[in-house]
């Protein structure tokens, strides 16, 4: 997410370079193991899918995702 407004930031700092919701509460950005976890959760809540297809379109988006996509290479 771009950081255009300090409510992204979790650290209200619009330079921050990760937004609110890959960072935690200090502005430091969640391990890799952690977010994938978040987005399925996410992902399995506000969709019908199961948790394989949660889990592929997770990793999907991650790879799109500037802090995420050197994991999923």
């Amino acid at each position: 997410m771009p950081i255009t407004l300090k409510e992204n930031s979790a650290t209200q700092d619009i330079t921050n370079k990760y937004c609110v919701y890959c960072t935690d509460e200090k502005g430091v950005l969640k391990s890799f193991e952690l977010k994938k976890k978040e987005m399925i959760e996410f992902i399995l809540i506000n969709k019908n899918l199961s948790f394989s297809q949660a889990e592929q379109l997770a990793e999907q988006t991650m790879k799109n995702m500037p802090a995420w996509q050197d994991h999923l290479l």
